[in-house]
């Protein structure tokens, strides 16, 4: 789609430079090809026009001004959107391409492998629904649309796969605006989501992801744009924030939070009732709120007893 488009949806705002855009973003750790994004920085204007995945910016004027004043501003062209209000005229232009064209639309793949058994309580989305071989979807569960189930994987009962997520932008003129979510979800081979847990689609046109093999306990939530590798294991009550990274063999504890677009390397272990702000890495064990190295949290409560 051409940057131009978005004068359909509001034609007070300025093209300065055309440019094509196959996502939308606001998260450039989360790169997809040829993105739309907004900057409401001078350094997040920098960094966009200088990431390789974005293709358009929405900024204002003044930031414009201000970064084309930069010896380094002309190095990488890229197209340009002016409105006084970038972050809420991204969201709203989202949810007009959401609601008024096929910007997000994905094609019906819809298919059920052999030996599936899904109960006669459970509710399945007509449209682009995969479940592959022996997939278990129990009673009350319920399966949106945009996903896609593994084979052997046990959905329990009460479970929602493909709900809206909770991106909720608070406006200057304290209206709160609404996210539409477009994206999907797609749950690997043999996993097992355990019941009344909620796994929230993508924002954009992407997926939430949770890797083979992995284990999600009863009452869970896990965020829009979570990407979750093989296998992990999330114990009851936890909650994976948006656009969460974790590794491969990650463990999150009973009632752990772990904050949106953190990354849990490889092997890293979230104990329980931990809160997690920051990057866990590589085997490493934190607790705590906010989580620290476990030894260094055990004497500290050692210090103080």
């Amino acid at each position: 789609m051409d940057l131009r488009a978005i004068r359909d949806y509001a034609a007070s705002i300025q093209v300065e430079r055309d440019a094509a855009f196959d996502h939308l973003t606001f998260n450039l750790s989360d790169p997809l090809p040829r993105m739309l994004t907004f900057a409401g920085t001078l350094d997040f204007l920098r960094r966009a026009v200088a990431h390789p995945d974005v293709a358009a910016v929405i900024t204002t004027p003044a930031l414009l001004d201000e970064w084309a004043r930069e010896p380094v501003a002309a190095s990488r062209p890229v197209g340009v959107a002016l409105s006084p209000r970038p972050r809420e005229d991204f969201f709203r232009f989202h949810n007009w391409l959401c609601r008024q064209t096929d910007f997000y639309r994905r094609p019906d793949r819809s298919r059920r492998g052999t030996s599936c058994r899904i109960g006669k309580l459970a509710s399945v989305d007509e449209h682009n629904v995969v479940l592959g071989d022996g997939v278990v979807i129990e009673d009350f569960a319920r399966i949106n649309a945009n996903t896609t189930i593994g084979d052997g994987t046990v959905v329990g009962a009460g479970t929602v796969v493909g709900s809206d997520g909770f991106q909720i932008v608070a406006l200057p003129s304290r209206e709160l605006l609404k996210v539409d979510h477009a994206g999907g979800v797609q749950l690997g081979r043999h996993v097992e989501v355990m019941s009344n847990t909620a796994i929230a689609r993508h924002i954009f046109n992407d997926d939430t992801t949770i890797g083979d093999d992995s284990k999600i306990d009863n009452l869970v939530h896990v965020a829009h744009a979570v990407k979750m590798g093989q296998p992990c294991r999330v114990a009851a009550n936890a909650m994976i924030g948006g656009s969460a990274r974790l590794g491969d063999d990650v463990w999150i504890g009973p009632s752990a939070s772990v904050s949106s677009e953190v990354v849990v390397k490889d092997g890293g272990n979230v104990t329980l009732g931990s809160v997690v702000t920051r990057t866990v890495e590589a085997g490493e064990r934190v607790t705590g709120n906010f989580a620290v190295p476990h030894e260094r949290f055990i004497r500290f409560i050692k210090s103080i007893r």
